[in-house]
């Protein structure tokens, strides 16, 4: 995926608390969790002004 919004490096992003409970966390978050948890290799780069993510998946 590439984006020309502001640089972020999701990679280096905290992971959310997922030991407390529901009532007591901030709204959002959880979507860069997801993604990092499911797929097996996630890199970033930033590349001509680009933010550029890369997901790979095995599906066998």
């Amino acid at each position: 995926m590439k984006s020309n919004g502001g640089k972020f490096d999701p990679t280096k992003s905290t992971n959310p608390d997922t030991t407390s409970e529901l009532d007591s966390r901030p709204i959002g978050g959880l979507g860069l969790h997801l993604v990092k948890s499911q797929a097996d290799a996630f890199s970033y780069e930033f590349v001509d002004g680009l933010n550029q993510l890369t997901l790979e998946y095995n599906l066998s």
